[in-house]
């Protein structure tokens, strides 16, 4: 034994406790000593008494979203907390033995297909104290939307509190400078409360710090309708102007009009579910007019937000088509991995929901982060599966905020796929297929005459290259959005690349004095 071994002492090399500053064993891989550890929890069982913002890490809340319990897992192995008192993250076999499962099993789950079976679910969902209201499964006698409303009633309550003590002066979630007064455990309870426990229908980032004094109003069939009317006559704009031209309008009519009646609004029987059908209907648009000019964490927010009114009302359907819209802006964003990952959340959504036109638009968006990870063998597969998909759709079950996922809709996806791993003769026969699109979509067509630009430019058809060039620079006169300039700025690549040629160059000329440059 060194002789520096001794209590006060310690060798240059030596590992103490984080907690208590105890000498730890040689076989102790962890931070914490074993009494510290079993105050811990120690590494026999779960945590009991997890906070809620445990459960609220971006990592937790994407594997939520998921639906797959295996990537919950990971997530909770994974979890900073871990890393923080253990310097590691859990091991399979050490997470695997408070499940009663080894350490093969939970790599098996982590790995593979959701696991489907509802009993099992529930089962790991009580061992790990896992937080009702984030799951996407049932447990018997209750219901999610009921949890969530309790949650919500909470949340209400505390910010009454905060709005009544802030009324007379007080502050408790601030402490004055120099102050020595600590704020209560109640007080801070009521500041996590109104923290973690938004409610789904009210996103925090539309608040207004003047807003009018809170009136009950009730919300029937007109209120829906007239949100859905707004939602179609924005979306007429936005697919004729791009996203620039009405985002104003959009987002004062979602916090001015919408958003009080999500606060304070009574609902008739049957109207919540529509209601909030309809007003995740106009976050979407909202997420793609900013993903369009070019606010990419504005739009993902917008879309998040629409995905969570959709859970809650345990809309699948719109669940599937927001989790695809979250995939759509993964691929334009080069995400792949994300790309992949929400349409996979996206399959689960859609297959509960019977659309399968639904499913189709997962597949293919899956087939797209594939093509932009260059793999093609994946991307072939998906592609083959939204095909035989789409083949086998009832038409008829199409709603009416799907009635842009058409075969014009579908060929672009599979152009852009074949584009990205190098199948050009392919990428070329559905971006001509993707121009027989209808009437409206006329942001659509500009992006579609784009792409079969730039796919000609690699083909070496340069004078049709250079005439669809010149047409999608007219075409973009009116537009404001972002994603056409980017659209713009691959053309300008090509004819950059190309300009050797005298007919290319003059074309290249009109991009320049345009102000499009060509993408880095």
């Amino acid at each position: 034994m060194s002789p520096n071994r001794g209590r006060g002492a310690s060798t240059p090399h030596e590992r103490r406790c984080g907690k208590c500053d105890t000498p730890l064993a040689a076989d102790n891989t962890t931070r914490m000593c074993g009494r510290c550890l079993r105050d811990f929890g120690g590494l026999d069982k779960p945590p009991a008494g997890l906070t809620k913002e445990f459960f609220l890490t971006a990592e937790m809340c994407a594997a939520f979203n998921s639906h797959h319990i295996g990537r919950v897992f990971k997530a909770y192995r994974q979890h900073e907390r871990f890393l923080k008192l253990l310097g590691r993250p859990l091991s399979q076999e050490e997470f695997g033995r408070w499940l009663g499962l080894s350490q093969t099993a939970v790599s098996r789950l982590e790995g593979v297909k959701p696991e489907q079976n509802i009993k099992v679910l529930r089962e790991y969902a009580t061992a790990l104290h896992l937080p009702k209201d984030l799951l996407w499964f049932d447990f018997p006698g209750e219901n999610r939307a009921d949890i969530v409303r309790e949650q919500h009633a909470e949340s209400k309550l505390a910010r009454t509190a905060i709005e009544m003590t802030a009324t007379s002066g007080e502050k408790p979630w601030s402490v004055a400078a120099g102050s020595t007064e600590k704020t209560s455990d109640a007080e801070v309870t009521v500041i996590n409360i109104v923290n973690l426990a938004q409610p789904s229908g009210n996103p925090i980032w539309f608040e207004s710090t003047h807003r009018k004094e809170s009136r009950q109003q009730e919300v029937d069939v007109d209120d829906v309708e007239m949100v859905r009317e707004m939602v179609s006559t924005f979306r007429k704009l936005d697919n004729k102007f791009g996203g620039g031209r009405a985002r104003t309008l959009v987002n004062n009519f979602l916090h001015t009009e919408v958003t009080p009646i999500l606060h304070e609004g009574k609902f008739v029987i049957g109207a919540r579910e529509e209601y909030f059908g309809a007003v995740a209907d106009l976050n979407q648009l909202a997420g793609w007019m900013a993903y369009d000019v070019g606010d990419a964490q504005s739009g993902r927010r917008h879309l998040k937000e629409a995905l969570r009114m959709s859970m809650e009302v345990a809309d699948h359907a719109r669940s599937s088509e927001m989790l695809s819209g979250l995939s759509h802006h993964a691929a334009f964003l080069r995400e792949a991995g994300l790309a992949v990952d929400f349409a996979e959340g996206a399959q689960s959504h859609a297959a509960r929901s019977g659309i399968v036109l639904l499913e189709t638009e997962a597949a293919v968006m899956a087939a797209h982060g594939f093509a932009i990870k260059n793999d093609a063998s994946a991307c072939r597969q998906k592609l083959h599966k939204a095909e035989a998909l789409f083949e086998l759709a009832d038409q008829s079950q199409r709603p009416d905020w799907l009635k842009y996922f058409d075969e014009a809709y579908l060929a672009a996806k599979f152009a852009h796929c074949f584009r990205e791993i190098g199948s050009f003769d392919e990428a070329e026969s559905f971006a001509r297929r993707s121009l027989e699109m209808s009437d409206g979509y006329d942001r659509g067509k500009l992006f579609n005459t784009a792409l079969l630009a730039t796919i000609l430019f690699e083909k070496g058809s340069f004078d049709e290259a250079c005439m669809l060039s010149k047409l999608a620079l007219k075409m973009a006169s009116r537009m404001q959005s972002n994603r056409t300039a980017k659209y713009l700025s691959e053309i300008a690549s090509k004819l950059a690349q190309y300009r050797h040629s005298a007919d290319v160059s003059s074309v290249f000329e009109l991009y320049i004095r345009a102000g499009i440059a060509p993408t880095r």
